[in-house]
């Protein structure tokens, strides 16, 4: 393909590898629903919340926990990523 035109390769590669990735991860959604409805029934069971509410709780958790780590990993240095890494291996080694 060329670069001639309004598509290029890289684009055209951008798309494969999004849907891909998206491809990849519908085994992990789908387990993480799995989960959750889980935890919705318990949540019926242990303590009479309604599910769908239980699993909308749920989900908040989840989702805050979730940007937390997103933005611990984004700003960190490779430095840190690198000292990290080295801290984990050591204590692996205990």
């Amino acid at each position: 393909m060329s670069d001639a035109g309004p598509f290029t390769d890289d684009m055209v590669r951008g798309m494969l590898q999004a849907r891909k990735m998206q491809h990849e991860m519908i085994e992990h959604i789908e387990n993480a629903a799995k989960i959750l409805a889980a935890a919705g029934i318990a949540s019926n069971a242990v303590l009479g919340d309604c599910p769908e509410y239980a699993i909308k709780k749920w989900c908040e958790v989840i989702e805050k926990r979730a940007i937390e780590l997103m933005r611990e990993k984004r700003h960190k240095t490779p430095m840190q990523e690198k000292l990290e890494g080295l801290k984990q291996k050591m204590i692996e080694q205990k």
